[in-house]
């Protein structure tokens, strides 16, 4: 799944870098409301991400009137913070992919965690709200390539940072012996961890990078394996999973096959569905 992204990194750099610069063009202050305090905090939030502020980003969208992140600039904008505080650094990812990709020593979720090391509930949280912003925007097939990409490297690090903040405590990239998917992850964090697989795979196919289907083949694959009661896959919003997809979603995230889960069940993903 990893190999392609050698090649495919100098592009999705290219990509990457020109989003918030894309989100900058035009005149997206007409589309906001009339306040001038709107139109300072969104201009505050632009700089701060350009800076690197993503606390001083996400608190400009905080201070926004309510109605303001329903502007489609605006919810792309403050998902961008919100990943940022969360932990995504685009360019420091895509690094750690390529080397990754090129000798894969850890389990792909191991991976996610590796470079989501000292993440805090508050990671989770704000990796979840980004998602949620996107989401408001509307599906996969009707956002930007853009704003894919952006769901897409969220979710990879929502899936980082519960991994690390679980399963990872001490940072040394090796499961922490006593970890347990099922007994761990509460029913709120089991409900991110299969809203960031599911998006990834609606997400990485509507990118225009072919490299990253890899994604979504991945998991759909993964999907095909559960039971139909499981096949969180299936579902057709994600903001309503029942349990049993969770528990289904669970069951990748633990599963041990040598090369996805964080492999505190000794299975594929159907034998590894929490009870």
């Amino acid at each position: 799944m990893w190999a392609n992204f050698r090649g495919a990194s100098k592009n999705i750099s290219l990509c990457l870098t020109a989003i918030i610069l894309v989100s900058c063009s035009g005149n997206v202050l007409t589309e906001l409301s009339n306040e001038a305090s709107d139109e300072a905090l969104y201009e505050e939030a632009l700089k701060d991400i350009n800076d690197g502020n993503y606390v001083g980003a996400v608190q400009a969208c905080i201070d926004m009137s309510a109605g303001a992140t329903a502007d489609r600039s605006v919810a792309y904008v403050c998902a961008s913070a919100y990943s940022g505080r969360c932990g995504l650094d685009f360019l420091s990812l895509l690094t750690a992919i390529e080397a990754y990709a090129a000798a894969p020593v850890l389990n792909t979720m191991m991976f996610f965690s590796s470079v989501s090391h000292g993440a805090t509930a508050t990671n989770v949280s704000d990796c979840a709200t980004s998602t949620g912003l996107l989401q408001g925007i509307g599906a996969a097939a009707t956002r930007t390539a853009d704003e894919n990409l952006l769901m897409v490297f969220n979710n990879i690090m929502t899936l980082g940072v519960v991994g690390n903040f679980y399963a990872d405590t001490d940072d040394n990239d090796v499961r922490d012996p006593a970890y347990d998917t099922c007994g761990d992850i509460d029913n709120a964090t089991a409900d991110i961890v299969t809203e960031a697989f599911w998006e990834l795979k609606e997400s990485a196919g509507s990118t225009g990078i072919t490299e990253l289907t890899g994604f979504a083949t991945t998991i759909n694959a993964a999907c095909a394996t559960l039971p139909g009661i499981n096949d969180f896959c299936s579902a057709t919003d994600p903001s309503a999973f029942t349990l049993d997809e969770t528990k289904g979603a669970k069951g990748l995230f633990r599963e041990d096959t040598g090369s996805f889960g964080l492999g505190d069940c000794g299975g594929l993903p159907a034998a590894c569905v929490c009870p």
